[in-house]
């Protein structure tokens, strides 16, 4: 009975393992995604700044920095995007890291049941030896 308890917990402990593993390499995909993104809208944000400058003083530079003012409410626009992207997967990460304490857990108490078990097996080899004794 207490084998059968442990192979359930220790199948649902692989079961937890694996939930979390695949759980932690979405999201390390999505946060090089995010990364990658990142660096684009920052290249793109100063590749903005230096055309402005060599703009100024001619006559295209309203029309210029218009584009380029439409550019960076999309920019902003999609960096508030990023940064909310950013804390849903913190709080992903968070709930993942619960997750691993509960396995860390239930592998504590696979381990204290093992133990249990080990010391239930001496005493019935203890008891069986007192029996033959008897």
């Amino acid at each position: 009975n207490l084998q059968k308890e442990l192979e359930i917990v220790l199948n649902k402990n692989k079961i937890l393992n694996e939930q979390v593993k695949t759980q932690l390499e979405e999201l390390q995909k999505r946060n090089i995604q995010s990364l990658v993104i990142e660096t684009k809208l920052l290249d793109i944000s100063n590749e903005n700044k230096i055309l402005k400058e060599h703009v100024k003083g001619s006559e295209e530079v309203f029309t210029l920095a218009e584009k380029s003012e439409k550019q960076n409410s999309l920019l902003e626009k999609k960096l508030c995007d990023l940064s909310n992207n950013y804390k849903t997967l913190n709080e992903q990460n968070k709930s993942l890291k619960e997750v691993c304490i509960l396995s860390e857990e239930r592998k504590n108490q696979i381990s204290l049941l093992d133990r249990q078990m080990f010391d239930l097996m001496n005493n019935n080899n203890v008891l069986s030896g007192q029996k033959k004794g008897l």
